[in-house]
């Protein structure tokens, strides 16, 4: 017998068996590999769809809370509260309002008189409590500030793969957000309580018959003032409401058309959106200009009919800004 043979044999099949084995370990390598980078492609996916799905239901409850006529009045209601300012109006009522509610008829010329003091009494800018010192912070602004942080932090991390689509929430956010702290700024502003009871005064004069009563007045002529001023009515909105409504509006067009796109074909698009140029965030200032920049992405995705309402809602949205400051 050949031992020699034998032997070749056997060393050429165990370099096969070898061969074999290393094929099959990198064959296996490279399943486990794809296997793992489709899972991890899943989760990336589910959790942008979860964010996605926050963050549209927060930009939807905060919209419904900033154009709530209520979030404006807890504010007016909670500093009109405060030790401070409710002695001021005590104050004010001793001075002013009280001596209206006589059993004796007041002669227009005393009523004139006590107008003219009244008016004198606020123009001095130092009897009157200072509102800016009061701190304000209620239930309603601290949801607003929750659900502003809140989208913030969900769509941050998609910045870079989706472009487009973290631009619209990220830049309505910063709207919405500041629009609710401006309720705060109006709220602080000692000449809207000084215009708010001079016009108590001329509407409700002689008819309030405590300190307590001038202070739901003065809150009702300041939610009233903001409403007019900024809201509006359901009949006739103001060109503030309307904006609100149409950055909204654009949250729900666009992330309803991701939310309807396949794992495959949402991948898809953010190669599409990181190979196109946006102006960066810290170089626009707009509102507008935002949803403008972003739109070089979700061209891609949009259909055309929500394209236009797409272009129709941001082409409102500067003729609204350009009629406000008109």
């Amino acid at each position: 017998m050949n031992w020699n043979a034998i032997s070749q044999i056997a060393s050429s099949f165990g370099v096969v068996i070898t061969a074999a084995s290393v094929v099959i370990a990198a064959a296996s390598l490279v399943i486990g590999l794809r296997r793992y980078q489709a899972a991890q492609r899943n989760e990336y996916i589910s959790t942008l769809r979860k964010a996605i799905f926050s963050s549209r239901s927060a930009v939807s409850r905060l919209f419904s809370t900033v154009v709530d006529p209520a979030f404006i009045y807890e504010m007016a209601s909670a500093v009109a509260d405060s030790k401070t300012i409710y002695a001021g109006i005590a104050e004010t009522y001793v001075k002013f309002f009280a001596p209206l509610t006589h059993e004796e008829p007041v002669e227009d010329a005393k009523r004139s008189e006590l107008a003219n003091e009244l008016a004198n009494f606020f123009s001095g800018g130092t009897e009157f409590p200072r509102t800016w010192i009061i701190p304000v912070q209620t239930p309603f602004l601290k949801l607003c500030n929750d659900l502003t942080t809140r989208i913030g932090t969900e769509m941050e991390p998609y910045r870079f793969d989706y472009p487009s689509l973290s631009r619209v929430f990220i830049s309505v956010n910063n709207y919405l957000g500041a629009f609710a702290q401006s309720y705060r700024d109006y709220i602080r502003d000692d000449g809207h309580w000084s215009n708010a009871i001079l016009q108590v005064y001329d509407d409700w004069g002689g008819t309030i018959d405590s300190a307590q009563e001038l202070r739901g007045r003065i809150t009702e002529a300041l939610v009233y003032a903001w409403v007019q001023q900024r809201l509006g009515t359901p009949e006739r909105r103001q060109p503030d409401y309307t904006i609100l409504k149409n950055v909204s509006d654009i949250v729900q067009i666009v992330t309803r058309t991701y939310l309807s796109k396949t794992d495959a074909e949402l991948m898809e698009v953010a190669n599409r959106e990181r190979k196109e140029y946006f102006v960066p965030l810290e170089d626009t200032v707009t509102v507008e200009q935002d949803l403008n920049e972003a739109f070089k992405g979700l061209k891609w995705i949009l259909t055309e009919l929500d394209k236009q309402t797409y272009h129709d809602l941001v082409r409102e949205l500067e003729q609204l800004k350009e009629l406000r400051e008109a």
